[in-house]
């Protein structure tokens, strides 16, 4: 098997005996009331080291649910932020809600996307920072439907917040402070990577970047890695037999973290360097029975943590990186101990 195409389950099976145990189920975030939508990256998470607190968003139908989660005392609770139109004060569908940390601010913002618009929450207050609509084209003039008009998909840049629309235009706004935003001129032009493969296409579902690689999960379920740089297609993983509903990476470690409407998530280390540049060892998995995964995020740059959001379900189940138990860290220095007598007596 080459290096550009892998699967996910494949490994020797001393690998997967010795990854089965690489993360447990710690604890679930229960949602103070209802259950979670079914659409895909269901799920943002954004980590305050200095602070130890995380915080995640989820989407139920018209309102974004927020928890904040102490590291060190174990605790957790949820703030409420129903999505209105302001001019009618009717609540809106909500199609996908981000945290973003702009470099200006203490604390992250809420970017919730919407079939009219996009807006900006404060996440401590809850209170409204800023909202735009999309602006009707002309196409949809006297024929447009709910749907033709919507905002998805959410970055940001050091104080540049970026929301994608229908039209292919990007939204730029700017956090200038702790309660400052304003918008600047839409993008209309972007970097565009030959996205084909084998003469047939694969449809984009999620994207994320690690250090200089595109990570692309499609609808067929697989995850493709391309160059930042040169636009060259580096690597392929048939990694789930659904649809990718989102993908996680963790900057510190090189994990790489996927999860499907088949029920599973899964866990990559991303090699960049010889002999063994541009693999996807697999490192864990986990399959959640009858249960569609909306959106795995990891919940620290280190990728010890996870959260993952399913649908239907009122609670977001928490993992967490195993430590070894006294007596195999017992065993592992005797083992140690014995290769190093062992070596001296040579």
């Amino acid at each position: 098997m080459t290096s550009t195409e892998q699967n996910a389950g494949e490994g020797s099976k001393e690998a997967v005996a010795t990854t089965q145990a690489m993360f447990e189920h710690v604890q679930d975030l229960k949602l103070p009331i209802g259950s979670i939508s079914p659409l895909s990256v269901n799920l943002s998470v954004s980590y305050l080291e200095t602070r130890n607190i995380t915080y995640a968003a989820v989407v139920q139908h018209s309102t974004v649910f927020v928890v904040h989660w102490d590291i060190k005392t174990e605790t957790y609770g949820w703030d409420q932020i129903p999505i209105l139109d302001m001019n009618t004060d009717k609540p809106i569908k909500v199609l996908q809600a981000v945290l973003v940390h702009p470099n200006s601010r203490s604390l992250p913002i809420v970017v919730v996307c919407t079939i009219l618009g996009v807006q900006l929450y404060d996440i401590k207050t809850q209170r409204l920072m800023y909202q735009c609509s999309v602006e009707n084209g002309s196409q949809f003039k006297g024929q447009r439907g709910e749907w033709d008009l919507w905002t998805r998909g959410v970055t940001c840049n050091d104080n540049a917040i970026l929301v994608g629309t229908y039209s292919g235009e990007i939204i730029m706004l700017m956090s200038n402070g702790e309660s400052s935003i304003s918008m600047k001129k839409n993008l209309r032009e972007a970097y565009r990577i030959p996205y084909s493969r084998n003469d047939y296409s694969q449809p984009i579902n999620v994207i994320n970047v690690l250090r200089k690689q595109v990570i692309i999960g499609t609808l067929r379920g697989r995850v493709l890695l391309y160059s930042i740089v040169t636009a060259q297609f580096m690597c392929q993983v048939d990694a789930h037999a659904r649809a990718v509903t989102s993908i996680s990476v963790a900057p510190e470690s090189a994990y790489v973290l996927s999860s499907g409407e088949d029920c599973r998530f899964i866990v990559y280390k991303l090699h960049t360097r010889k002999p063994h540049a541009y693999e996807m060892e697999y490192r864990y998995s986990r399959n959640l029975d009858n249960s569609l995964i909306c959106g795995a995020q990891f919940a620290n740059g280190r990728g010890s943590s996870i959260l993952v959001s399913c649908y239907d379900k009122h609670e977001l189940a928490m993992y967490k990186i195993m430590k070894k138990s006294t007596s195999n860290q017992s065993k592992d220095n005797a083992n140690a101990t014995a290769n190093a007598n062992n070596g001296t007596n040579a």
